[in-house]
């Protein structure tokens, strides 16, 4: 009884400080996600097709991880950084909570859980990683869906497990993150890193939000230090785009593990 309140306390307490809840995606993008790489699996092997109700666990099982408050505000964090150790006070990472999910029997809503997770690692805010809440620019910002339904994603090939798909992904964003790109300041064209909105942590210390603070998906103009910065929708937009592609091959990539592996 004395632990299960303990327990009860530390959620309460947690509840307080909304930051620590951090979403990696909006569930409608979860959503979007999954659908997306359902259609795709199934149009690269016909012969192992998920049905549509199989779809419907997977969904329901990624979405429910974002409901398992206990799980993640008391146990495993949805933070996961493959560099470095992440200092998450009593809590765990991510990776923690996929050893959990792989000891399970092996069920599309078992799979739907893993695909929670390795979508989440294209997030930079949860592999930077960066205490965030509801509001975090990435994850509210809103891109046109036909674009993400349209665009073509290679077939799964190889067979990887759902840890190695966690890395690699990982990985992945980390690099894109370096990546530069070009804005306007002060009226003229402007080069400038992704790190600018995301800035890595020193040793196993979070990050924060970079020089451009929480400003992702703002098209209106801001000035810093004397100059004024205007970003186009459209640069917004391809890199949120280019992650939640990154999110479906992800999937694909697990669901190939499920059926292959």
């Amino acid at each position: 009884m004395r632990s299960l309140a303990v327990k009860l306390l530390k959620l309460t307490l947690i509840c307080s400080l909304l930051p620590v809840s951090a979403y990696a995606y909006h569930l409608s993008d979860h959503r979007v996600i999954t659908n997306k790489a359902v259609m795709v699996y199934n149009s690269c092997y016909p012969q192992d097709m998920f049905s549509a109700l199989a779809a419907k666990r997977m969904v329901d099982g990624n979405l429910s991880e974002d409901f398992h408050l206990a799980n993640k505000w008391l146990k495993n964090s949805h933070y996961y950084n493959p560099t470095k150790w992440i200092r998450t006070l009593w809590r765990r990472d991510a990776s923690y909570r996929m050893r959990e999910l792989l000891a399970k029997p092996k069920t599309t809503t078992m799979l739907g859980k893993i695909l929670h997770f390795v979508q989440d690692m294209t997030s930079p805010t949860h592999v930077i990683p960066i205490v965030h809440g509801m509001f975090d620019g990435f994850e509210s910002y809103e891109i046109n869906i036909h674009s993400l339904y349209a665009a073509e994603v290679p077939c799964p090939l190889t067979v990887h497990s759902p840890q190695m798909i966690m890395k690699r992904h990982a990985l992945l964003t980390l690099r894109r993150i370096k990546a530069v790109a070009i804005t306007e300041r002060n009226g003229k064209p402007w080069v400038f890193s992704w790190q600018l909105f995301w800035s890595p942590g020193l040793g196993s210390s979070f990050g924060n939000y970079g020089f451009f603070g929480n400003r992702f998906g703002d098209s209106k103009p801001f000035t810093i230090l004397g100059s004024t910065y205007v970003f186009k929708d459209e640069t917004f937009h391809l890199f949120k785009l280019q992650q939640m592609l990154q999110a479906v091959s992800s999937s694909l990539a697990a669901m190939h593990w499920y059926r292959r592996g």
